[in-house]
């Protein structure tokens, strides 16, 4: 367990905040630095850093996990909500080098696409060419 623990906060940059049900923060840990969240002070509501804590956005016995989630410039993660009898619990796991590459293969992804449809336009285009041609020559007739 201390394995896996050490592997999450280490390579993963897990934080974590607990928090009443106000979004106000109860306590914390973790790599807060890395999210921005670093100066959240005991009591401080957190609605104004993170977007995805709203009001009365999670209900009572309620787990949510968000893929994905941008949290500024070039930042990603993973978050997992979870909703208890005293606060919500939020943990964050980097996933920013993931979101890169999904990045990347959808921009691949859509230049193909492109690509492709200027492929088959050019090929109408041709296919046009070739028969204003063929219509155009005159009949070889003796």
């Amino acid at each position: 367990m201390n394995i896996l623990l050490s592997h999450l906060v280490n390579r993963r940059r897990l934080a974590y905040l607990f928090l009443d049900k106000d979004n106000n923060l109860i306590s914390s840990g973790g790599d807060l630095t890395y999210y921005g969240l670093g100066t959240l002070g005991t009591g401080e509501s957190v609605e104004d850093r993170l977007a995805f804590v709203q009001d009365g956005m999670f209900r009572e016995n309620e787990t949510v996990f968000f893929e994905y989630v941008s949290l500024g410039d070039n930042l990603y993660a993973n978050v997992l909500s979870s909703v208890t009898p005293n606060g919500i619990c939020v943990i964050l796991l980097d996933v920013t080098n993931q979101a890169r590459r999904i990045q990347s293969m959808q921009q691949s992804g859509n230049e193909l696409f492109l690509c492709r449809e200027q492929l088959i336009e050019t090929k109408k285009l041709l296919q046009q060419a070739l028969l204003t041609i063929r219509d155009s020559k005159p009949d070889d007739k003796i």
